[in-house]
């Protein structure tokens, strides 16, 4: 497996810069040693490099592995540490922009564009911003979080190769929502509009209405309102501070525009009227930004051990999509009887959490060196039970995460499951076009174990492609970076998984299949 990721990172570096250059994603199991190797490969060549991650803190500990002077992690304007303060001297603006839906424009308003004639930008900080400075910093490969991904190209150097480590849906995906009473009441075009998505005739209503919608968005005031960088923090703040009144009209224009985007993509899915449940009496919209920050020309490698090919090929429709497998020296032992959902262990009925913070304990008297994976709120409540010596982490923030490597054993508990509206709602957020809502249905299937034994397991499932996709990136894919936090590939010895969930992990098949109550004393 690593020699077939080597030779496939090494044909995407040949590539970078030829007629031939191709974007590509692979998708391997964490702890194969993807961004290690891309990374090492990109140095030995003496390229430079864009290399984005989830966050600042992994983009500086990757930047820290690296020879001095390879890399530098760059830090947005607000990012502050308890150690560092903001670099940008009107991070308050920043702030304050990204709070008004204004962060896109933030580098325009705040620094201003260079003047061709002095070389020097309108922002009267500009001369000794730290922030600035990091762009001049000769580091061939920079490191950025994935938020930078929509951002607008600035004045800046051109990469020869950007690599996209993990998922990066979060950073991309936009989701708003108006109620419709605030619409109804805002007159007769929203109140046709809003009637159209309840009715499914939003197309056919949108169109004839286009010159209305037009209009209005015309007569929009200008946003933002008299902005400039010659500005220090507390004006910006007092222009930002007028439009305070203004928020419902700047919701309804948001809501506007949303029609007019529908329309004109021909996505009409891609708003919607929730009439009972989650978001009940509201109409929702769900769309993606553009990946802005690589410039178009510049070959793109995308590395995730959860990677979503539909996904993948929205952003990079000519990529090249690889799979690479690597077997996991573990030893699994699933529970085959319950899928222990976020709601019973809510519940937590029969001492339920109480017996698994005894496993844990039971396991430390055998080998203190172990770890348990749980949901954020089971944590929250019942982390501090457990013994000290336990490394704990929640789902959501296990990406990148190498604090449990050195263990020798996991609990992983339950399994990180989202509610159909919130699958459906990223499916429209990336195909409008093609999904189907409203597919959710419940199948059973097998759950196999090594030493023979099987059971029937009942789990939630889409029809539709795309929603199921989004589902097992999230469901499956979550519970595979819980096990792989331990580094599975590389151990010399099998450690001990215990998953409480019999969800069924694709390439992870159970050793022994064991009853909950079995499990736990």
């Amino acid at each position: 497996a690593a020699a077939e990721l080597r030779n496939a990172l090494n044909r995407f570096l040949d590539r970078a810069g030829t007629p031939e250059q191709r974007d590509m994603a692979i998708r391997a199991a964490a702890g194969l040693g993807k961004s290690t190797q891309a990374l090492t490969a990109i140095h030995e060549r003496g390229l430079t490099a864009d290399y984005f991650v989830p966050s600042f803190a992994l983009a500086k500990e990757q930047a820290d592995r690296l020879p001095p002077m390879t890399a530098c992690a760059i830090r947005g304007r607000t990012h502050q540490t308890p150690d560092e303060a903001p670099l940008c001297a009107k991070h308050e603006a920043a702030t304050a922009l990204q709070k008004a839906g204004m962060g896109h424009m933030t580098a325009l308003l705040l620094c201003g564009k260079i003047d061709p004639k002095t070389g020097k930008r309108p922002c009267p900080h500009a001369a000794g911003c730290g922030y600035l400075k990091q762009f001049s910093d000769p580091a061939p490969i920079r490191f950025y979080a994935h938020e930078w991904l929509p951002l607008p190209e600035r004045e800046r150097r051109t990469p020869q190769v950007a690599v996209i480590d993990e998922s990066f849906r979060d950073a991309l995906e936009r989701h708003r929502a108006w109620e419709v009473a605030d619409l109804f009441a805002a007159g007769p075009l929203f109140r046709a509009l809003a009637g159209a998505v309840a009715d499914g005739t939003l197309i056919e209503v949108a169109t004839a209405q286009l010159p209305a919608i037009d209009a209005v968005l015309d007569a929009a005031p200008a946003t933002p309102p008299n902005i400039h960088p010659e500005m220090s923090a507390s004006e910006v703040l007092a222009k930002l501070s007028s439009m305070d009144d203004a928020t419902s009209d700047r919701r309804r224009l948001a809501f506007l525009r949303a029609v007019k985007r529908a329309v004109e993509s021909k996505e009409p899915r891609s708003i919607w009227h929730v009439a009972h449940g989650q978001g009940a009496g509201k109409i929702h919209a769900a769309w993606t930004a553009p990946i802005q920050f690589i410039p178009s020309d510049v070959p793109r490698l995308f590395l995730d051990a959860s990677l979503s090919p539909r996904i993948v090929e929205k952003v990079s429709p000519d990529v090249e999509l690889l799979d690479v497998t690597a077997r996991r020296n573990a030893r699994v032992v699933q529970v085959a009887d319950t899928t222990l959902s976020k709601h019973r262990l809510g519940e937590d009925n029969d001492y339920l959490s109480s017996r698994i913070v005894e496993l844990a304990t039971r396991q430390v008297s055998e080998n203190p060196n172990g770890a348990l994976i749980a949901p954020k709120d089971w944590l929250a409540t019942h982390g501090s039970r457990l013994p000290c010596c336990v490394k704990q982490a929640h789902y959501g923030a296990l990406r990148g995460l190498n604090e449990l490597e050195s263990a020798d054993w996991l609990i992983v508990v339950g399994r990180n499951e989202p509610p159909p509206w919130a699958v459906e709602s990223v499916a429209r957020a990336w195909f409008a076009g093609d999904m189907e809502p409203g597919t959710v249905t419940r199948e059973q299937a097998p759950l196999r174990a090594r030493n023979g034994d099987m059971a029937t397991i009942t789990r939630t499932v889409f029809t539709d492609p795309r929603c199921q996709e989004i589902l097992e990136s999230i469901r499956e894919q979550e519970s595979l970076q819980a096990v792989d936090r331990l580094r599975l590939i590389h151990a010399t010895q099998p450690k001990t998984i215990f998953l409480l969930s019999n969800l069924p992990l694709p390439g992870l098949p159970a050793d022994e299949l064991v009853r909950l109550d079995d499990l736990l004393l």
